[in-house]
Parts: structure tokens; C-alpha cells; sequence
């Protein structure tokens, strides 16, 4: 699957910190989030690619590869996570930095 277009959300944080969000619209409603940005953002171990393929393997998250573009031209293919996986990724990583 090919997406012509990503968008980003950016947020400062209180810190001074910026941290980026980017996602595709899929029908124009639902929200794709890279695993990329969201691994690096909670803090998981990336893949040799640096994509999280395999950690979103271990915690049960599925996903699908796509070809995604920026306003220069196709940036990759990149894991894509629905929100719903998104959420539960950041939870599932929580419960287990808590029992580690």
C-alpha cells in the first residue's frame, strides 16, 4: 500500500522538548501512526532498519507496511499502527518497565 501524504503533529513539551507524531489518514478518518515515531517516542529498541517490527511483534501489535511520502517524495516503508494499537503499545510497554 502506497500513501501519498503524511501529516505530523508536533508538540512542545514544558521541558522545551519537541516531539514529532506522524501519521496518514486512511479513508480520510483513520489516523495511521509510524511505529517509528511512537517506539522512539516511549523509548523501545529499534530494528536494525529502525523501524520496531519486531517489538511490536512482542508485545501483540499488528501493523502493516507502507510506502509513505513527505512533500519531498517517498520517505520508505515504515510499520503503521492504528491509534487504538498505538494506545495499547504505550500500555503494554508501561506494565512491563512497572514488573521489570
Amino acid at each position: 500500500m502506497n500513501f501519498p501524504r503524511i501529516n505530523t503533529m508536533t508538540t512542545e513539551m514544558h521541558t522545551g522538548e519537541v516531539q514529532r507524531l506522524r501519521f496518514v489518514l486512511l479513508n480520510g478518518s483513520a489516523a495511521y501512526f509510524l511505529a517509528k515515531d511512537i517506539g522512539s517516542l516511549i523509548g523501545l529498541r529499534a530494528d536494525d532498519d529502525g523501524d520496531y517490527r519486531s517489538v511490536l511483534g512482542q508485545f501483540g501489535i499488528s501493523f502493516f507496511d507502507a510506502v509513505v511520502s513527505d512533500h519531498t517524495g517517498p520517505i520508505g516503508s515504515h510499520a503503521l499502527i492504528t491509534e487504538h494499537d498505538y494506545r495499547q503499545l504505550i500500555s503494554e510497554a508501561a506494565k512491563r518497565l512497572v514488573t521489570a
